[in-house]
């Protein structure tokens, strides 16, 4: 068994898949058709489709830097200010999202 931590650039890239699988086909359902009716499928697929890009470019980013997690490589590329600034909102947006 490996006693590295980390996750590597493939297990994320699978972690992303299944997030965008599960939030599209479980969770968005009951509010698609509530607003779209029967074109629901339509924006799951295009949302699947657009997520795309955010995939590869995760992907060449752990390609881009081999041993690194994700808050290594976020801190090393906009730098300590910039990645502590954003870390605070997200972490103000997630406790404001589960508040709700």
């Amino acid at each position: 068994m490996n006693k590295d931590p980390k996750i590597s650039h493939i297990q994320i890239r699978g972690l992303m898949i299944s997030t965008v699988i599960g939030v599209g086909v479980l969770s968005m359902q009951n509010s698609l058709v509530t607003l779209l009716e029967t074109d629901g499928w339509i924006a799951i697929i295009l949302a699947g489709i657009l997520t795309i890009p955010v995939l590869v470019m995760y992907d060449q980013l752990f390609k881009l830097h081999p041993g690194m997690d994700y808050f290594q490589i976020v801190k090393a590329t906009l730098g300590p200010i910039i990645y502590y600034f954003s870390l605070i909102i997200m972490l103000a947006y997630k406790i404001f999202a589960i508040g709700i």
